[in-house]
């Protein structure tokens, strides 16, 4: 038998600042090894591009695209004050993943407040 472990997005709250660019900001990922506890830095196996997705919390549509970088075991998100602005302050919902080959794979969701 053939036991394959995938790594399944995390949900977590995220709060950003409307019109406030996103310079340098890190995104850590690991793996926490079932028995000991232990954290792994997650290994971006394949990696070809990573993302970060805002979603309009009410219709679901994508209105905003963020291209990250990788670094170790972190994603890099380099965004300018144009990048950054929303119509609105308040709720959407988020998703930052990676491109693992020619599959994306998402690792962290949730929502987005804007303030």
């Amino acid at each position: 038998m053939l036991n394959t472990r995938l790594f399944e997005g995390k949900e977590y709250d995220l709060v950003i600042y409307n019109g406030q660019a996103m310079i340098n900001k890190a995104f850590r990922f690991y793996t926490v090894v079932e028995c000991s506890g232990e954290e792994i830095d997650f290994d971006f196996d394949d990696f070809a591009g990573a993302y970060f997705r805002v979603y309009n919390e009410r219709s679901g549509r994508l209105i905003k695209d963020f291209v990250l970088t990788n670094n170790g075991p972190y994603l890099v998100v380099n965004s300018s004050v144009e990048d950054a602005t929303f119509e609105d302050n308040g709720y959407y919902y988020y998703e930052i993943g990676y491109v693992r080959g020619v599959y994306e794979q998402a690792l962290r969701y949730g929502t987005l407040k804007v303030i």
